[in-house]
């Protein structure tokens, strides 16, 4: 169930980054890992809602975070369930429903299959009472569970977030149990 603080073990990076040190967040089991810079910070959540969960936030950029989910699932695979502006466009709902959100634009949705599963990938912007964010997302289902990377930016320091969000959900890789 929960992950141990040990669950984030600094490994050699599988994908460059600049020349910076990165650290590698991963479960025990091996199932899921993503790479981040080793001076962005874990996040410890008084709650937990997710079988899994992981937020790391960057101490330089200003409200700039990427955590991942994995919850159980029926579903076998992302396209039993829909193409991904289907998928793009349930996840918007979800968020044109929490309380405070004024507006949710879909930028984008595609399919970046990786290692044979597919990887849906999204951008989209909302705005609400807490300010105005974009939010960049990369799901994948796999061994009875979906696993969902979000990196989440506000909108004053979205143009210095994206690059290093973006090469974090990059890294993102999820491994088929045998």
């Amino acid at each position: 169930g929960a992950l141990p603080a040990a669950a984030a073990l600094a490994t050699p990076p599988r994908m460059a980054f600049a020349a910076e040190d990165l650290t590698t967040a991963q479960v025990d089991n091996g199932r899921w890992a993503f790479d981040y810079p080793s001076d962005w910070e874990v996040i410890k959540k008084p709650l937990k809602t997710h079988f899994q969960e992981l937020e790391v936030k960057s101490p330089t950029i200003k409200k700039c975070t990427v955590g991942i989910a994995v919850d159980p699932i029926k579903l076998a695979s992302l396209e039993k369930f829909g193409d991904p502006t289907f998928v793009a466009e349930r996840v918007v709902n979800v968020e044109r429903n929490k309380n405070g959100v004024r507006e949710v634009k879909l930028l984008d949705a595609a399919n970046a299959p990786r290692d044979g599963l597919s990887y849906y990938t999204m951008e989209y912007e909302v705005d609400s009472e807490r300010g105005y964010y974009h939010y960049l997302a990369k799901l994948t289902v796999a061994n009875g569970f979906l696993y969902v990377l979000t990196a989440k930016v506000k909108d004053g320091s979205w143009e210095e977030g994206r690059p290093a969000v973006q090469k974090i959900l990059d890294t993102m890789q999820v491994t088929v149990s045998a």
